[in-house]
């Protein structure tokens, strides 16, 4: 008996965003009116759909299910996949040819149950499809450092406040880089002993671990270079580009306001609990999962808590001769590398936009991860 894969002509369709259960904002790229067409004899599919909202970096993709959507584990080879996937820039109506035959294994029997899916990022993809989701931040002035909003909660190493002024915009990670996205490329997940799961940040990673030689780094940009998705120019942010995302256009604590939170306050009465994971809502103990509070302005997801992010610069005692551009400052440096943002068992004065800590390059704790901008 010839295998065959019989795809029922209405295809499972629908945006990564919603896909990973957050909720799409308008200039996301949102793929709808999804309809899959089957040729018995040579089992192509036909995949058609809208395409709304596309920018330069947006990229289609699709995943097939062989048990009613209830998993989504069969990723198409690329050669099998023609026609509007991959690096699709403009919106409209779409067409995908999906060559199942070639793609899928003999032993596949007759069923009903099969469904295509559709997902759409601004971003990229990682091994396996998995997306790696990418927010646009235009270049503007700021005003880096404690300012006096923070009085009475600030450290020294917060001081002098400075104008940053960028020369060119960036994009950064939406979340903060998963276990997922870090098995794609990296195949092993660090993760242990404060939450395990797809879409759990990633932890117990040192900055060597990921700026180092064969790190998470480089193995994105040569995947993103022999993929050819765009420039490959992915990297750990600057503290002045951390600094600037976080606050989202705020000079506040936090970039919600200034909260009615006190500094070492560990309660769920706090309304720092909206927009983060921190030493008040940390229960049960250890990370959660990406997305799962408000984003600041900016669009951009637990920039305040969770785990810390790792930033490119080196720890200096204050500001005082930091760059003014925004780039990462390095020289002059000691052996400490900064990280940002606080992270769950964290109180609120370290969670504010302004804090700064750091650790040794070659350090693992299962309170610190990271987020890329390109």
């Amino acid at each position: 008996m010839k295998a065959r894969l019989r795809f029922l002509p209405m295809a499972v369709l629908c945006g990564v965003v919603a896909w990973l259960g957050a909720t799409p904002a308008a200039t996301e790229p949102i793929v709808s009116n999804g309809h899959a067409s089957q040729h018995e004899e040579g089992l192509v599919v036909d995949i058609t759909y809208e395409l709304t909202g596309a920018t330069a970096a947006t990229r289609v993709a699709i995943l097939v299910s062989t048990d009613d959507a209830i998993s989504w584990s069969i990723v198409p080879q690329d050669a099998n996949v023609t026609g509007d996937a991959g690096s699709v820039t403009t919106d409209g109506s779409k067409t995908i040819a999906y060559n199942a035959k070639a793609d899928l294994p003999t032993t596949k029997i007759v069923t009903t149950q099969a469904r295509a899916k559709v997902i759409g990022i601004d971003g990229v993809f990682l091994p396996g499809n998995v997306p790696l989701e990418m927010v646009s931040v235009a270049a503007e002035n700021f005003q880096m450092g404690a300012n006096a909003n923070d009085s009475g909660w600030s450290d020294p190493d917060e001081y002098p406040a400075h104008t940053v002024t960028f020369a060119n915009g960036f994009s950064m990670g939406k979340f903060k880089v998963t276990q997922r996205q870090w098995v794609a490329l990296m195949e092993t997940n660090p993760a242990h002993d404060a939450g395990v799961g797809d879409n759990y940040p990633v932890y117990n990673v040192s900055w060597n671990d990921i700026r180092g030689t064969n790190g998470f780094l480089d193995k994105l940009n040569a995947h993103i270079a022999s993929t050819s998705q765009g420039p490959a120019t992915f990297r750990l942010p600057s503290e002045a580009e951390w600094e600037y995302a976080c606050r989202a256009g705020s000079q506040t604590r936090f970039c919600f306001g200034n909260s009615d939170c006190s500094d070492y306050q560990c309660s769920t009465l706090c309304n720092l609990g909206d927009y983060a994971w921190y030493c008040g809502n940390n229960s049960p103990y250890g990370t959660k999962p990406v997305g799962g509070k408000l984003p600041n302005a900016f669009g951009l997801f637990d920039m305040h808590g969770n785990v810390s992010d790792w930033c490119e610069d080196g720890y200096h005692e204050n500001y005082t001769g930091a760059p003014a551009d925004g780039s990462a400052w390095v020289s002059t440096a000691g052996s400490h590398r900064v990280f940002r943002g606080g992270d769950w068992a964290y109180n609120p004065r370290d969670c504010r936009s302004a804090s700064r800590l750091a650790s040794y390059p070659d350090d693992r704790r299962i309170y610190i991860g990271f987020r890329v901008v390109r």
